[in-house]
Order: structure tokens, then sequence, then C-alpha cells
């Protein structure tokens, strides 16, 4: 899946555990009713967004991840590559 739009936040990396860290960022899409989208990278990807300001354009792939803990679910958009 992609995601086309304008970079409007790159968060700082945040270290979650010795062996997960993870990085916010929000893409406005360039639909006719556009969306501000929450990603993340992390890890291994999270210096995808070295380089990358604030208003540039991007096209990101993504995968969508489910989970459930304690009887709720949580959804997170992740990106594993940037053009």
């Amino acid at each position: 899946m992609e995601i086309k739009g304008i970079i409007v936040k790159i968060g700082d990396i945040e270290t979650i555990s010795d062996k997960f860290s993870k990085r916010e960022i929000v893409i406005k899409t360039a639909d006719q009713y556009p969306q501000l989208i929450s990603c993340q990278v992390s890890n291994k990807t999270i210096g995808l967004f070295d380089g990358k300001r604030e208003g540039q354009e991007v096209t990101a792939s993504i995968n969508i991840k489910g989970r459930e803990h304690n009887g709720k679910y949580y959804n997170t958009i992740e990106i594993w590559k940037i053009n």
C-alpha cells in the first residue's frame, strides 16, 4: 500500500527499550479531501527520514499492523520505504 502526500511532521526518535526505537511521521494526503495520516518508522527503518524535511512531497510504502491488548485493539501504520 502507498500514501502520497506532503510531510507535515517528522518527530524525534523515541527510545522505548534497548531493542526498540520509533519515530512518528505525519503525512497530509493529496486527495480531494486531504487527510493527516500518522505513521511510524522503527528500528532499521528509522533512518528513512534523515535528510527529509517538512513540506517535502513523498510517496510512502506502508504496512498496517493490528494487535489486541487486554480487550482493546490497536493499529499502527508502519512506513517501510520512502520515495
